[in-house]
């Protein structure tokens, strides 16, 4: 599975204990967000397409909140992170 380097940099992330956060809507955004979103962390934006495209491939799970969703590490994501 070929991702791009925006990919692969989000699910290293992920790897490393940064959540991906997501509010949806017409304005919808992702962010990274360091010890957990919304917990005052570091934050870093992520491509709206980026996220979509992790979660079209399974390689995130997403846990549905309001007005944030919280993405997580498939073990998909984690075994193919460990082939990057």
């Amino acid at each position: 599975m070929k991702l791009s380097r925006s990919q692969i940099e989000v699910l290293t992330l992920m790897n490393e204990g940064w959540a991906l956060c997501a509010s949806g809507g017409f304005y919808a955004t992702a962010w990274l967000q360091k010890d957990g979103c919304g917990c005052g962390g570091s934050t870093k934006t992520v491509n709206v397409a980026t996220k979509q495209a992790l979660s079209n491939r399974s390689l995130i799970n997403r846990k549905y909140g309001f007005p944030t969703t919280t993405y997580y590490l498939s073990q998909k994501g984690i075994e193919v992170l460990r082939k990057v």
